[in-house]
């Protein structure tokens, strides 16, 4: 019939449009025909869905990770939760403490932001570190949270010594001699006994080398003399 439209034949594989393809075993990304069953891959031969992986840009690269802390970088403690984090927190290493000072003051040392990385050569010399953190609010008062740390360096990880909330200064009076014991140096642990000993050896050499050079009837007068005066120090202590 002249002027009628004729019907349109059904589009040919040919004529689909190409649907991304993405290898699941190798990630190689290219276009396919075919609609709803699995193709091979054209590098590894792995059979996979069209599109059944998220699409990668061609042509750029994977993000790569974010790379973590150096390792002769080490992070300071993080308290606040998630990022409500208040303008004052800070981290200070400590480097003294002084005692007998009144308030929040004679806590020396650099500050820090917290989380910052920091040498470790730093934190081996001086491995003890004050945090001042945001507390979760509990009453109408707000406080801030207070962390005394110690960086652990054979596991390189920080162990919590002591923690406190306060509204002021009074968290100085927890944590002052907290750090006060954690910045003395260790003590050795040593025999009284030895060095008795060995201060007695030194004693007895010094009276032997002088009696030596005495008559044999002055010697027995000065160690008779010696006996005595030893008697009385021993019952004075």
């Amino acid at each position: 019939m002249c002027g009628a439209e004729l019907p349109s034949s059904p589009p040919s594989s040919s004529l689909r449009k190409n649907m991304l393809c993405t290898c699941l075993k190798c990630t190689h990304v290219w276009h396919s025909r075919v609609r709803g069953r699995t193709v091979p891959c054209p590098i590894c031969h792995t059979h996979t869905l069209p599109a059944a992986a998220p699409p990668r840009p061609m042509g750029r690269p994977p993000k790569k990770p974010e790379p973590g802390p150096h390792p002769d970088k080490v992070l300071l403690p993080d308290s606040s939760p998630g990022k409500h984090r208040g303008a004052f927190t800070h981290v200070r290493i400590l480097t003294a403490v002084s005692p007998g000072t009144g308030y929040a003051t004679g806590f020396d040392g650099p500050l820090f932001a917290p989380g910052a990385a920091v040498p470790a050569e730093l934190l081996r010399q001086h491995p003890v570190c004050l945090e001042c953190a945001q507390a979760p609010q509990i009453g109408p008062v707000s406080e801030k949270l207070w962390v005394l740390w110690k960086y652990e360096r054979t596991s390189r990880t920080w162990r919590e010594i002591s923690r406190t909330r306060a509204h002021a200064w009074e968290w100085a009076i927890v944590l002052r001699p907290l750090a006060q014991r954690e910045l003395e140096p260790p003590r050795q642990d040593e025999d009284p006994r030895d060095r008795a000993g060995a201060a007695l050896a030194s004693i007895l050499a010094v009276i032997d080398s002088s009696l030596a050079q005495l008559p044999a009837a002055i010697r027995m007068n000065v160690l008779s003399e010696l006996y005595s005066a030893l008697a009385g120090r021993l019952a004075r202590g």
